[in-house]
């Protein structure tokens, strides 16, 4: 399974998304857009526990919620970003250059 269907799939179970959203950076990041505000809105402490949760910079996201014009879309951008960059470290084997014993 490719990392942006996984991720499609993490996306959908966490946020609540519909299932037929095509395995996308652009749809994906159009639903994101939408349950991050719907969260904000209405359930502003799940959305900070699902940040927590997903290790989601709290710099970065107070930058971002600083951002009156666009700041759900940069939310939205982080979150994508930060589960995409998830599931390709983990199909990447760590590497140990500098201990024999520690590597594959």
């Amino acid at each position: 399974m490719k990392a942006l269907e996984q991720l499609k799939d993490a996306l959908v179970e966490e946020f609540q998304l519909p299932d037929t959203i095509p395995a996308s950076r652009d749809a994906l990041l159009q639903e994101l857009i939408w349950a991050v505000s719907r969260l904000l809105e209405k359930e502003p402490e799940r959305f900070f526990q699902i940040m927590y949760r997903l290790d989601i910079p709290e710099a970065k996201l107070k930058e971002a919620l600083n951002d009156r014009i666009s700041g759900i879309d940069k939310v939205a951008a982080l979150i994508f970003e930060r589960q995409l960059q998830k599931f390709v470290s983990r199909k990447t084997p760590p590497t140990y250059p500098d201990d024999e014993e520690l590597k594959w």
